[in-house]
């Protein structure tokens, strides 16, 4: 509330005006002594004007003044509310430790008198001190800078601490030392009532703390403490963090590694689970499941996982201990998308008759072979109706002839005949020899096809009698490929032979999503000819299908170098194929295009980079802070051979979005020169680093070291590597002071570093509520245990009543004044004017 009136005060005393006026009434005689009497003497309009003028200006001269005067302004010392957002504030049973704290509050400001809620300021700590929310006040120095969207005022209808407009807790580590540091040099005992600390008293640094509560103490400026969160829990499980693909390719086998920590847990018995996200949570089923033993501190396990054509949205759950603190940290979630890089597959089929002979002159003058197509399935087809599959096919006359290009049903060709330079093979991801053996090719062709298999993580797929002869094999490069013992393989009279699924749960053998129907579907699977007999796997080989009667091995795979191998004793291409489609039930060839499928993408799984002509792999799947990384990358020219005729650069971006940060974790290597002009020993985001060349001679390398402390917001780094090729400009070569680039880039690719911490939050979750008394105390506080205690703290501040303010402004200097001024003088002018007197 103000006042407001007028007050006079003239320029100069009264006196000063008296003698004014008394000189100016001299003047106006002198001048009707020398001129004589005016010609307006009766004109009373004319002096009216005069008198209004004259008028204005006397009460000008004795100086009107506008003066407010506000009512005296009562105010408290403010309370600062400084809130712990760590991530163990979000444990709990009903409700979590930030929903405590958040309605602790509430309630005892809503029990708070309305004038005794004025003058709070909230905060929140983690990794560092920040506002409550975006929109509340933060102090600066010893004034509060508000924002536009300030703290709705305590008390309103609207309440400022609802946990639906607050952001959750997500701080992975609780530095309240710093934050109380941070606090104490913006505040004083004359303006500040208390700091209420709302915590958990999980916090690093206890030590510091009590200093920092004495020193408070001692300026007059206790600490108010809260405690939240039940102690009386036997410990705990939590998912500290995973490391998986982001995107995978479509129907294969892929593993999750979950890191866990329990605290007083220690040989207790859980499981850990995929659980689908998108399916009610009562009625998710397990996708992969591992019963683990837990171990009383950090530990991992791998989940292994099939993912079909759509991405997924996966739960990892570990299933809640009775005695639990929490089930709240047992539960995250993450999305796996689906990579959508074209599988370029080659086809060689060995099952075709010989061609009449002047249909193989006409097809020879083509160069076109004709495809085996029986009841119109052919293997290629199978594989065409995936979009994502292209498939290239071949045929091989009596599986003795080189392979020629083939016309099927569908009327697509191979665009060039087989591939015969390393670049052309390179360019696919996986190779079926179908009734047909490897000395149909070039012992060259062969060679290369051990370094696409070994190097490149391409895929093989080898099925028929006549592809696993060990005549065929015996002089190959390709042998040491094969999962079996060829030497062991004895030839007899196709025999129609039933078989065993070892392993159901292998990629190839997901036919459709349902496992039950899936089950009776494998359990339907017609017999097959068979004219191998004494198969024998090598060790470490995968098992997948048995003979029923003698359990030999039919269908067996396994790893070679980066790629894979599958080997089928059946005839799974050809007549053997089509006998398959039509003898598997009224939905055979769904079946049997949809197996053939299975394994070309189990087989190609490892082949994603297989194009590239730049690739990087890092010696571990995940660094803890302080390691050593170890990078290795191969670059490839034109011809897809090995070069280290290029000049690699990494960059280094954060992993999530979210950080915020200006530095990465790793440090800059030492004796590489740095020319960005940062001089911070972290490296900064964005900043090139080159590869160096090994001594091999056919490689890259570079070696990084991570900061011994990590800041627990950083859960990775994403290098980003680029190959460029040409001379690069220079400063000297084109006379400028920075350089123009590095040259023409040839390639680039991004690959993640994931960094597993252990965050001191999930190292032990049970409160401190000692830690909290013992500040209270130390700084001459209280342990607050009921919001009406809040309440009662809030209405004890003493008032302070601060003296009114008035302030004083000229009434005359308004400018609507000085234009009647004028237009009164103007006003005299015209009426003389028109009355004759001017």
């Amino acid at each position: 509330m103000t006042q407001t009136w007028i007050r006079w005060l003239p320029a100069y005393s009264l006196a000063s005006l008296a003698c004014l006026m008394l000189l100016s009434i001299a003047i106006a005689l002198g001048i009707r002594l020398v001129w004589g009497r005016g010609l307006v003497g009766r004109h009373w309009a004319i002096w009216s004007l005069r008198a209004s003028s004259i008028g204005l200006v006397v009460a000008i001269l004795f100086g009107p003044t506008w003066v407010e005067q506000t009512q005296p302004i009562v105010s408290r010392p403010k309370m600062l509310f400084l809130f712990d957002g760590s991530s163990s504030m979000k444990l709990g049973a009903e409700t979590s430790r930030w929903q405590d704290a958040l309605s602790f509050v509430e309630k005892g400001l809503a029990s708070t008198r309305e004038d005794a809620t004025t003058d709070c300021q909230s905060y929140r700590f983690g990794h560092r001190l920040g506002p409550l929310s975006p929109t509340t006040t933060m102090l600066t120095g010893t004034s509060v800078a508000r924002t536009s969207d300030r703290l709705t005022p305590v008390g309103s209808k609207t309440s400022p601490y609802s946990a639906d407009s607050i952001p959750a807790p997500d701080a992975t580590d609780t530095r309240l030392a710093d934050a109380l540091r941070e606090l104490s040099s913006r505040i004083d005992a004359r303006n500040t009532a208390g700091i209420v600390l709302l915590s958990d008293g999980r916090v690093r640094g206890s030590e510091s703390v009590e200093q920092l509560a004495s020193l408070l103490g001692k300026r007059n400026i206790p600490i108010h403490v809260v405690p939240v969160g039940n102690s009386s829990g036997t410990g705990d499980v939590a998912i500290v963090s995973m490391v998986t693909q982001p995107s995978v390719r479509k129907y294969t086998e892929n593993e999750i590694q979950v890191f866990l920590r329990s605290f007083g847990m220690a040989g207790k018995n859980t499981t850990v689970r995929i659980l689908d996200a998108d399916a009610p949570p009562d009625n998710a089923d397990s996708i992969a499941s591992v019963p683990i033993v837990l171990t009383g501190n950090a530990q991992s396990v791998s989940l292994i996982y099939n993912i079909a054509d759509q991405p997924r949205n996966f739960r990892i759950v570990v299933d809640p201990i009775e005695g639990e603190l929490t089930s709240r940290n047992n539960d995250i979630r993450v999305k796996i998308g689906i990579d959508r890089t074209r599988v370029r597959v080659l086809y060689i089929e060995g099952e075709v008759s010989n061609r009449g002979f002047f249909t193989q002159i006409i097809q020879d003058a083509l160069g076109v072979a004709r495809s085996v197509t029986i009841e119109g399935y052919t293997v290629s087809s199978a594989l065409r109706e995936d979009a994502d599959i292209e498939c290239n096919s071949f045929e091989s006359v009596n599986g003795n002839q080189p392979p020629r290009r083939v016309a099927d049903s569908t009327g697509v060709t191979a665009a060039n005949g087989f591939p015969e330079s390393r670049s052309e093979l390179f360019s696919y991801d996986c190779i079926i020899l179908s009734n047909v053996g490897p000395d149909i090719l070039e012992t060259e062709q062969q060679e290369l096809m051990v370094q696409w298999l070994e190097g490149r993580g391409s895929g093989m797929i080898v099925c028929g009698a006549d592809a696993i002869q060990h005549e065929k094999w015996r002089d190959s490069p390709l042998l040491k490929a094969l999962p079996i013992f060829s030497d062991a393989v004895v030839h007899g009279p196709e025999e129609m032979l039933r078989f065993n699924i070892k392993n159901k749960l292998h990629p190839i053998w997901k036919l459709v999503n349902e496992s039950k129907a899936n089950d009776r579907l494998l359990e339907t699977i017609p017999p097959l000819k068979v004219a191998s007999r004494g198969i024998k796997a090598k060790p470490g080989a995968d098992l997948l299908a048995t003979v029923e009667e003698s359990g030999e091995p039919l269908i067996v795979a396994q790893r070679f170098g980066r790629g894979r191998v599958l080997l089928a004793a059946p005839s799974l291409g050809g007549a053997g194929g089509a006998s398959l489609h039509t003898d598997w039930g009224p939905q055979g060839k769904k079946s049997a295009s949809k197996l053939w499928r299975n394994m070309v993408y189990w087989a190609t799984e490892g082949s994603s980079i297989g194009r590239r002509r730049v690739t990087v792999e890092a010696d571990k799947r995940f660094y803890r802070p302080g390691d050593q990384m170890t990078f290795k990358a191969i670059a490839y020219d034109e011809s897809a051979r090995r070069t280290t005729n290029y000049r690699l650069w990494s960059m280094f971006e954060p992993l999530s979005i979210e950080d915020a940060s200006v530095y990465a974790p790793a440090l800059w290597p030492e004796g590489v020169r740095r020319d960005s002009g940062e001089t911070s020993p972290r490296i900064a985001w964005g900043e090139e680093i080159p590869f160096q060349k090994l001594a091999s001679g056919d490689s890259y390398g570079l070696i990084l070291s991570l900061n011994e402390v990590s800041d627990g917001s950083q859960s990775g780094l994403r290098m980003e590597l680029t190959a460029y090729e040409g001379e690069e400009a220079s400063a000297e070569k084109q006379n400028v002071e920075q350089p123009l680039g590095h040259g023409t880039q040839v390639d680039s690719m991004s690959m993640e570093i994931h960094i597993l911490s252990d965050p001191f939050e999930q190292q032990n979750p049970l409160p401190n509520h000692d830690l909290l008394r013992r500040v209270a105390n130390l700084s001459g506080g209280k342990a607050l245990g009921a919001p009406t205690e809040l309440a009662e703290l809030l209405q004890a501040r003493p008032a302070i009543e601060l003296e009114a303010i008035q302030s004083e402004e000229p009434a005359w200097s308004r400018w609507w004044l000085w234009c009647l001024l004028g237009i009164l003088i103007s006003s005299e002018w015209i009426v003389r004017r028109l009355s004759g007197f001017a």
